[in-house]
């Protein structure tokens, strides 16, 4: 029973015995005198367990405290026992995904990973993800072969693009999902996801990543998903955001007229250290 509700009925209590002590008999001095004690006995006692039952009760949640509806808290966004934080491949990023709270933001999925990050940003707007502004970049993370790209803003800021790069890096996997993910989804849905729905291109056969990425082959080693590769690319230096700006950026960020773009930039640099990713020099440059 809430606090105000027990309060409210031993106040009650005590009001109804003091309008029966209004209509008894006063014949009894002794009586009326001994029912009055009584009466102020109770009332110290409500008043005790109002003060008692305040000290006692948990302070209530700001909108912005930890746990509040719709603010995570610190933990909220971590890879549950069992399930990598460091995923190293499409299909481990998936498993990680889909373990994490649902609905699952980019920036709960960003959170997740494990730390140190390492970290690429462009503002190259030429993509299928392309950068926003040079202070929403795109933003690749470099987990060992797979490669993650994410905007902070914009068009591609609900979607999370991977690339698993293969031929001595000169080629790359490709696959996506749209966020936030509402239920667990299967781990063909990356690949899925890629592939054209406009009939011209499906005649055509591969994937909507060959506009930008050329010689696009079939996978044979996926059997459970139509996975193909590409050329791989690296990005253009000329486009280069430093990580100390994006640092800047989102000490700076208005959570309140930004939030989601706020969160997408706190879950990638308010969770430990992010370090500059670096890409071979052997991979072909995108322009």
């Amino acid at each position: 029973m809430p606090a105000s509700r027990a309060i409210g009925r031993r106040t009650g209590t005590v009001f109804a015995f003091e309008l029966h002590m209004l209509s008894c008999p006063s014949s009894d001095a002794q009586s009326l005198r001994a029912r009055a004690k009584l009466t102020k006995n109770v009332r110290r006692l409500t008043l005790g367990s109002a003060l008692l039952l305040s000290a006692c009760s948990a302070p209530a949640e700001s909108e912005g405290s930890p746990g509040a509806a719709g603010a995570p808290s610190a933990t909220f966004c971590q890879a549950p026992a069992g399930v990598s934080g460091s995923p190293r491949t499409i299909e481990e990023a998936v498993t990680l995904l889909n373990a994490l709270p649902k609905p699952t933001s980019v920036a709960c999925f960003l959170e997740s990973l494990d730390r140190p990050l390492y970290a690429y940003a462009t503002s190259n707007v030429i993509s299928a993800q392309p950068a926003f502004s040079s202070a929403s970049p795109r933003i690749f993370l470099r987990l060992g072969q797979l490669l993650l790209s994410v905007v902070p803003e914009g068009t591609g800021s609900r979607l999370v693009e991977f690339s698993y790069l293969v031929d001595g890096d000169s080629r790359s996997i490709k696959a996506e999902l749209g966020l936030p993910l509402t239920e667990a989804v299967a781990p063909a849905a990356p690949y899925l996801h890629v592939l054209p729905s406009e009939p011209e291109l499906i005649a055509r056969g591969g994937t909507v990543c060959s506009g930008c990425h050329a010689r696009e082959e079939r996978v044979p080693s996926i059997e459970f998903a139509d996975a193909f590769s590409s050329v791989a690319y690296r990005p253009n230096p000329s486009y280069q955001v430093s990580l100390d700006r994006l640092g800047e950026a989102q000490r700076a960020c208005d959570a309140v007229a930004q939030p989601e773009r706020c969160a997408m930039l706190s879950a990638l640099f308010g969770h430990g250290p992010v370090m500059q990713a670096a890409f071979p020099n052997t991979m072909a440059l995108f322009n």
